[in-house]
């Protein structure tokens, strides 16, 4: 079996460790550090990029900002990085704003002052960088009649406007997909050995989050069949999913005859008391069950 000195992960809340940026956040071991300990990765060596409420476009973002500092800064030889991915739903939105005006070539007064992202130094009346849907938050969302999310209400008005005015359900589907290639790609062309999943079933069981329509569930693969050629290309020798008939954040079954291929994270935890039900997020003994579970995958299919 192949020795990594270290691993590289991202993911959204199901992934994400406790941060200066995020303090409350229960401080515990997920299952990213889980499986380096399991890979003998020494724990200064993994890096977890994760961040909670983050979509698809920022963790591929933050997962090649430090992938790329291996390489480039560090000269780390890639036979010595393991990456591990964990995917989001594909409706989740990531802006990149500023509440400055841009005006036509004025670049060096866009940029002024030059505080990029540096909280101790930026303003406070200033708004820059980093904006993060968390989950579908509607096209008609009042931020005032219900001030809830993982962005204050100025940052929330940049969504609810792009998920009135921009958001299709196709075009996210085809964000995610070609989110998913370019890091396999990237990965294959820098000769990085990685593995990816999904933190639920986005394929048979994403509507079910919101409310499925007429009782029934869409699935995805069949109602964005145009996009299947990108579907196609995915190397899923390296992508693990768990069957399971278990929706999404529900505990109760479907019908057995509705078994799903593409369950994620959370199907497996949930069937094995790895859920906090006051969050249904992963506790504890959900992050140890699934990195055993990653662990003993890519073991199987001879992945090491």
């Amino acid at each position: 079996m192949k020795k990594y000195k270290y691993l590289v992960g991202s993911g959204c809340s199901f992934t994400e460790v406790a941060s200066p940026i995020n303090p409350e956040y229960p401080k515990q071991i997920r299952w990213l550090e889980r499986l380096g300990l399991d890979l003998g990765i020494e724990t200064e060596k993994i890096y977890n990029m994760g961040m909670g409420g983050s979509g698809n476009e920022f963790i591929k973002l933050n997962l090649l900002y430090k992938l790329t500092e291996l390489l480039k800064v560090s000269h780390i030889k890639p036979s010595d990085i393991f990456v591990a991915v964990q995917w989001t739903g594909f409706e989740r939105c990531d802006l990149f704003v500023s509440d400055e005006i841009p005006t036509i070539g004025g670049l060096e007064k866009d940029l002024e002052p030059n505080h990029l992202g540096d909280t101790k130094k930026k303003p406070k009346h200033k708004l820059f960088g980093w904006v993060f849907s968390g989950a579908h938050i509607g096209r008609d969302y009042d931020v005032s009649q219900n001030p809830s999310g993982h962005e204050t209400e100025t940052k929330m008005n940049y969504l609810t406007r792009w998920y009135k005015y921009y958001y299709t359900h196709q075009g996210m589907w085809v964000n995610t997909l070609n989110n998913i290639l370019f890091v396999q790609n990237f990965c294959k062309s820098h000769n990085i050995d990685y593995v990816f999943c999904t933190g639920w079933d986005n394929v048979a069981g994403q509507d079910q989050i919101h409310g499925s329509h007429n009782g029934g569930s869409l699935n995805t693969l069949e109602q964005f069949n145009g996009f299947k050629f990108l579907w196609d290309t995915i190397d899923f020798d390296r992508f693990i999913f768990y069957s399971s008939n278990l929706p999404n954040f529900k505990m109760k079954k479907q019908n057995e005859g509705k078994i799903s291929d593409y369950g994620g994270m959370w199907q497996y935890m949930a069937e094995r008391g790895g859920i906090n039900p006051d969050d249904n997020h992963p506790n504890k003994h959900g992050s140890k069950v699934w990195a055993e579970y990653i662990h003993n995958t890519i073991k199987d299919r001879k992945l090491l």
